[in-house]
């Protein structure tokens, strides 16, 4: 009984959850050509979770694995979200900022009003490996924000944030 409840409950946030990103970027028509979000993936796993999730929701999306330019978008029509499926996740801080200082500059020319940092859902960062708190330094200073969100759960694929606690 216990598991059916849970599932219920599972089953009813991941559907609030994708309603959540379904409203937040606006359900916009199919003829709409303009890009709500673009995303950074730390590694390539989590960045095809998050384009899942995004089309789950009823979002055009597509995921490169360099930034696109302005032309190559050109040739997907309609999308309302991009991702980029990086490697960072591997990485020590200088090479981080090598790679993730000119493709967060080229994501925030494409326009998009939210841009997203998708991390590693084992929280596996370090202060010399995948550093989470360098990528929010390089982004900071990139998009000059007043604040960094950070959204550790996903419910749709069970984890969840408890108490302060990654669960699975």
């Amino acid at each position: 009984m216990a598991s059916e409840a849970r599932h219920r409950f599972e089953a009813a946030i991941g559907l609030r959850c994708q309603s959540a990103v379904a409203a937040a970027l606006g359900r916009r028509s199919p003829t709409m050509n303009k890009l709500l979000l673009t995303f950074y993936g730390d590694d390539f796993t989590g960045s095809t979770d998050a384009l899942e999730q995004l089309t789950l929701a009823g979002v055009r999306a597509a995921l490169f694995i360099e930034p696109p330019t302005p032309a190559q978008l050109k040739r997907f029509a309609n999308l309302q979200a991009i991702g980029v499926a990086g490697m960072t996740r591997s990485m020590n801080p200088a090479a981080m900022e090598k790679e993730l200082r000119p493709a967060l500059n080229k994501l925030k020319a494409l326009g998009a009003p939210h841009v997203h940092y998708k991390v590693c859902s084992t929280f596996d960062s370090s202060p010399t490996v995948g550093s989470i708190g360098r990528v929010i330094d390089i982004a900071t200073d990139i998009f000059r924000a007043p604040f960094v969100p950070l959204l550790v759960a996903a419910p749709a694929s069970g984890k969840t944030d408890e108490e302060e606690n990654c669960a699975v």
